[in-house]
């Protein structure tokens, strides 16, 4: 067997195992139904799934960048965790976000604090964590769905990797009331030092789209306070908003990488497909380059007898090549009597060489050779009558 047949024999082998293979992907559980079907909650209902939708577009993103060595990547990686944070628990923590189903509590709203977006039980290092609640302000006017998005993946980081929000004293993200009571980083306000990205009080829901867009409050924490700031829950919400913006990680690549990097069996074949049907390089420009050099190729060569008339010689008159199931009519030099009927079209067929004689009443010439299909046509007369196209024999009459 040739090497290319047994390498295809193999490949065959390996579809059904392929075929098979789950594909990671960001996906959700909601726990409990809404109490109440209403429109309020209907809406809120499809705002989420909206948002959900957005989230895994967003982290299909960050799977690709994260995990990229392209110069422009790492500078989106560096805009959002800064210099000191971990690179390995980065790409791990992203990599839960994308095989890991995030559980939801519910959309119901009914006795949640109105300002609330979202929260999640953490229990840190490595304790129980519950399920995410969703609050009146996540499903508010104001919030896109690109920031509901950032929201969902924030809190599915604080679920899957117990990640934080406030910084301790040893310039650690910790995120459980037991670390805040004890061992928090304080502001001058007397407020707690956390690792949000606030954009300002004039639009306090705008989400970034470039290094631009990072508050001086973030940008310090990221680069001179917090060490670890692959453990702050925003700043997954960030490198989502980065990676998501037009042309940053085209979707070839992201495949590419999620082929590579998550065993991705739909990938796989899509990349195999790809490659096997790749065309070289400037294929289509030097096919027509080739073309125009070759004059005359590509045309066709009349050949008599095949729907072409064929001159006949010396008299310059047309031999009519009889169709696909038809009878050739023979040469005569005369009608049979009753023939030439009034109203009738037609005409006579003459000697091989000679010209056709028209007959009384003629209109439209009709070719004895016809198409077996019947036609209508207007005689001299004004009046309509049906022609039969069926082949005849010598001397039948036209009727």
């Amino acid at each position: 067997m040739h090497a290319f047949s047994a390498a295809f024999v193999s490949l065959l082998a390996l579809l059904p195992l392929v075929l098979s293979t789950p594909i990671p992907a960001w996906g959700t559980t909601v726990m409990n139904k809404p109490a109440v079907n209403d429109k309020a909650s209907q809406d809120r209902v499809t705002a989420f799934n909206q948002a959900d939708a957005r989230a895994k577009e967003m982290v299909d993103k960050m799977v690709t960048v994260a995990n990229s060595n392209k110069p422009e990547h790492k500078k989106i990686v560096n805009d959002a965790f800064g210099p000191n944070a971990d690179r390995t628990k980065i790409k791990a923590t992203i990599h839960k976000l994308n095989t890991e189903k995030v559980k939801i509590g519910t959309t119901d709203v009914a006795g949640v604090k109105p300002d609330l977006v979202a929260s999640t039980p953490v229990t840190r290092p490595n304790g129980p964590t519950g399920n995410i609640k969703l609050g009146p302000n996540f499903f508010a006017a104001d919030s896109s769905k690109d920031y509901r998005a950032g929201t969902l993946i924030h809190e599915a980081t604080h679920q899957q990797s117990h990640t934080g929000d406030v910084i301790n004293k040893d310039d650690k993200i910790v995120g459980t009331l037991e670390d805040q009571k004890k061992n928090i980083k304080m502001q001058d306000n007397g407020r707690p030092h956390i690792g949000y990205h606030f954009p300002g009080a004039e639009n306090p829901k705008k989400v970034p789209t470039s290094a631009a867009d990072l508050s001086d409050k973030y940008k310090n924490n990221r680069d001179n306070v917090v060490k670890n700031m692959h453990d702050n829950a925003d700043s997954y919400r960030v490198f989502a908003h980065l990676c998501s913006q037009p042309g940053v990680a085209r979707r070839d690549i992201e495949l590419f990488s999620r082929a590579l990097l998550e065993a991705d069996a739909d990938d796989h074949f899509y990349l195999a497909k790809r490659s096997s049907c790749a065309l070289p390089k400037d294929y289509f420009k030097n096919k027509a380059a080739a073309k125009a050099a070759a004059p005359g190729k590509g045309a066709k060569a009349a050949v008599p007898g095949k729907g072409t008339k064929a001159a006949a010689s010396g008299k310059g008159a047309k031999a009519a090549v009889p169709r696909k199931g038809t009878k050739s009519v023979k040469p005569t030099s005369r009608l049979t009597k009753g023939a030439a009927t009034k109203g009738a079209q037609g005409r006579t067929v003459s000697k091989a060489g000679g010209k056709p004689s028209a007959v009384k009443g003629a209109g439209k010439r009709v070719s004895p050779a016809t198409s077996p299909r019947r036609t209508s046509q207007k005689g001299a007369s004004g009046a309509k009558s049906r022609v039969s196209s069926k082949s005849t024999k010598p001397n039948s009459r036209v009727a």
